[in-house]
């Protein structure tokens, strides 16, 4: 009875860890510009379905949304620079402008 109540355990733990990690990426991406909209939003659903925890469904909507968010960030388009992404957005425009862009090969 012992194997079912960590069991037990351990899903519930590990439904709530991954809904607070899909919530803050999701966050931090809106924030940031980083993940579009629709990503952030879906992001926002399936970390409260992760709520729900004890089913089989919400669980497997963690990997899906890792894999979905995995193929956006590895599809955008690399060949804006900071200078015209900071341009195109203006959230970036003002993070862009209080970053600090350090280049530690300039002192060689």
């Amino acid at each position: 009875q012992l194997d079912n109540i960590g069991q037990a355990l351990l899903l519930v733990a590990g439904a709530l860890s991954a809904g607070a990690f899909i919530a803050s990426a999701s966050h931090a991406a809106r924030r940031s510009v980083v993940f579009p909209g629709w990503l952030t939003a879906v992001g926002y659903v399936v970390a409260v379905l992760q709520l729900a925890g004890a089913l089989f469904f919400p669980f497997a909507l963690f990997p899906l949304w890792v894999l979905v968010a995995s193929i956006v960030l590895l599809i955008r388009d690399t060949k804006f620079t900071a200078g015209s992404m900071a341009e195109s957005h203006p959230e970036r425009r003002l993070l862009h402008r209080h970053a600090k862009i350090e280049n530690p090969m300039a002192d060689l």
